[in-house]
């Protein structure tokens, strides 16, 4: 069984590759997990050629309540305790919570800091990966939701496309627009991988 970990926790592999963010581990590798208690706990984290993957909900940016991920899990949840299937539950709420994401107010998970933490990463010479378990339908939203907050910047312009295949009819394939990795669901470890 797979953890979920707090939005501001680290994990550093070999290969100078620095996670931060919501990801799943499996329990075995929770060891070289390392909780953070604000972001710019990073900085004595990450040295200079680093790779950083950073999750962008709850990590990065925060939504308003009626469009965070919290309220889309409430919303499947009730959706389910009325009588609707499990999966159907959870793809009307998804469809409710992406639709939101085009309106939403959105800010940087810590004001200002975020951006500090994030400017000096860069000029450190990191280099920034986002990734996200949004789907890359909702790319476009996503890019402007991180232009407003001052973060799509730090990502690079850099579009690869496609990095796996689709995995049947329902999970589109893994897609990498704009320096972000789009997994749509709880793919970031394949996310990572593939790219």
């Amino acid at each position: 069984a797979l953890h979920r970990l707090p939005a501001l926790s680290c994990c550093r592999r070999p290969g100078s590759m620095v996670a931060a963010g919501g990801f799943n581990y499996n329990p075995a590798a929770l060891s070289v997990v390392q909780p953070l208690p604000d972001f710019s706990s990073l900085l004595s984290l990450c040295l200079p050629g680093d790779t950083l993957y950073l999750d962008l909900d709850e990590t990065l940016i925060s939504a308003e309540p009626d469009a965070a991920e919290v309220a889309a899990k409430a919303l499947a949840s009730a959706l389910h305790q009325h009588g609707a299937d499990l999966s159907s539950s959870w793809e009307a709420a998804c469809f409710v919570w992406e639709a939101f994401q085009g309106s939403c107010a959105v800010k940087p998970t810590e004001g200002a800091a975020t951006l500090a933490v994030l400017l000096e990463l860069r000029q450190r010479g990191l280099h920034m990966v986002g990734i996200t378990a949004r789907a890359p339908s909702v790319s476009r939203e996503t890019e402007l939701q991180l232009e407003r907050c001052g973060i799509l910047r730090f990502f690079s312009p850099l579009t690869l496309g496609d990095i796996s295949d689709a995995e049947g009819p329902t999970l589109p394939p893994l897609t990498h627009r704009h320096g972000i990795i789009y997994c749509t669901g709880s793919r970031k470890a394949e996310g990572l991988v593939a790219y």
